[in-house]
């Protein structure tokens, strides 16, 4: 018996029969079925592995954001969303998200960047008008609009400079 178990191993380890690996797309999937569930240290799991085997793929850093986000963890989920929007900058959500982190963190500036868009222009805008109106935030969802806009509210309403 442990003979045959042997040659059989050692058969399996000449043809070179590895265990399958899946592909990141299967990771995508699976981590997001998991966070939709409300799993999220599986889901976690799912998209390092994801992001491991494809570090294109912007929305695998997304839903890790936005999981740390859920755990209270800042530093890492705006470490995630900078990571996806290196990947691919036109994504206006995570623009705005990006800008509430950065002004958790008091880096005004950098909010400001990502309310108003990629130009960084520097002419007076207030910072609510930025958040309403800048071209990144146009395509964010009400939650989303709502809660920047009450948080752009605290900001300056002639100009941005007498805010620093």
């Amino acid at each position: 018996m442990i003979q045959a178990v042997i040659i059989s191993v050692l058969l399996l380890a000449c043809t070179g029969f590895a265990l399958p690996r899946h592909s990141w797309e299967f990771y995508y999937e699976k981590g997001l079925i998991q966070y939709r569930a409300g799993m999220y240290t599986d889901s976690m799991l799912n998209m390092e592995l994801c992001l491991d085997a494809n570090p294109r793929c912007y929305k695998a850093a997304n839903i890790l954001a936005g999981v740390y986000l859920k755990k209270q963890m800042k530093l890492k989920a705006k470490d995630y969303y900078e990571t996806s929007l290196h990947i691919k900058d036109d994504q206006a959500d995570i623009h705005c998200e990006l800008g509430v982190l950065y002004e958790f963190f008091i880096q005004r500036d950098l909010a400001f960047k990502h309310f108003h868009g990629r130009s960084g222009s520097t002419r007076a805008i207030s910072g609510l008008y930025a958040a309403w109106r800048g071209p990144f935030c146009k395509g964010m969802t009400p939650g989303r609009r709502k809660r920047i806009l009450s948080r752009a509210a605290t900001w300056p309403s002639r100009n941005r400079e007498r805010f620093y």
